[in-house]
């Protein structure tokens, strides 16, 4: 009987691999025995270390390991909070609607709730047509509407085409209005 120089064990004479711990034998010496300190010291191979295992390192691994993932990532959240951003702005575009005819303006607006708001013509004191640089390039435009009602004293209409042709027809549709009311003036 002979000892594993790997694991210490009494192992057979003539053994190609340890039983005990499964290290081949053959043609290998033992990589602590060559150059251990209980070797070297004669010591017994059976006596154990007795060791104080060092800590070499402790911790996460450093965000750079990671820095590509990060960009894609953070540009993935810009990218899925401009799609909803993106999102609710249609619903909310998709869910306003007006309806301007010779005698009212009809505001209907909400996403999963409706309400409709009703301007009659004669009520208005004022239109303003306006279109920025911006909104000349695209083709469209805004018309500002002042009444002296109590719920909306201004009511903005965006988006409308940016002819000039809705608002001269919208400004003498609320002539005709205030005339057929006998209205003259400004609307108190």
């Amino acid at each position: 009987m002979k000892l594993c120089p790997f694991c210490a064990e009494e192992i057979q004479d003539a053994a190609i691999k340890c039983k005990h711990c499964g290290s081949m034998l053959t043609g290998a010496d033992p990589p602590a025995a060559a150059h251990s300190p209980l070797a070297a010291a004669g010591a017994a191979p059976h006596a154990p270390t007795h060791q104080q295992a060092r800590v070499l390192f402790e911790g996460s691994p450093s965000w750079k390991a990671w820095f590509w993932q990060y960009c894609f990532a953070w540009l993935l959240a810009v990218v899925l909070v401009g799609l909803v951003w993106v999102l609710v702005l249609y619903l909310v575009r998709r869910a306003t609607k007006f309806r301007i005819t010779t005698a009212s303006i009809d505001t209907e607006t909400g996403v999963f709730s409706r309400r409709i708001e009703t301007l009659q013509l004669w009520r208005i004191k004022d239109i303003d047509f306006q279109q920025s640089f911006w909104e000349r390039i695209l083709g469209v435009a805004r018309i500002f509407v002042f009444t002296k009602d109590v719920t909306d004293p201004v009511l903005t209409i965006p988006g409308l085409p940016g002819s000039r042709d809705l608002f001269d027809s919208l400004k003498e549709a609320i002539e005709t209005a205030r005339q057929s009311r006998n209205l003259m003036g400004i609307v108190e």
